[in-house]
């Protein structure tokens, strides 16, 4: 019963945070779609433009390291608690190893040098690709 009620509340912070992303991704997705370049627009424009678009980048990895971190650990607390597996020995991995990386993700993400070295590295493999 703990473990279900853990894996309930796992996956409701887990999905109002994806949700809170995915709503500031869209409204700076729009953003930066309304702000098309013309000729006449100024610089002021154009620089917010170029802010909404790196916003976008920022979440987007936000969300995808989130999903990396997070969906494993719901998974595993769904098969636990479904008694489909025992995942006693694995819940201290989780804690002391996964979810600190996220944690330590987050905020090097949020540094502008590093997440345009993320973004430029996966634009270069999508391009590989």
């Amino acid at each position: 019963a703990v473990v279900s009620t853990q894996s309930t509340g796992n996956s409701t912070c887990f999905l109002v945070t994806s949700t809170c992303y995915i709503y500031i991704n869209a409204v700076s997705s729009s953003l930066a779609s309304t702000m098309g370049l013309s000729a006449h627009e100024t610089e002021a424009q154009k620089l917010q433009q170029k802010r909404a678009r790196k916003l976008q980048r920022k979440v987007s990895l936000i969300i995808v390291t989130d999903f990396i971190c997070w969906i494993p650990f719901v998974v595993l607390c769904v098969l636990h608690s479904s008694e489909v597996l025992d995942a006693t020995s694995l819940y201290p991995v989780f804690s002391m190893v996964i979810m600190p990386i996220n944690s330590v993700i987050n905020p090097i993400i949020y540094n502008d040098k590093v997440s345009d070295f993320i973004c430029s590295f996966f634009s270069k493999v999508n391009a590989f690709w």
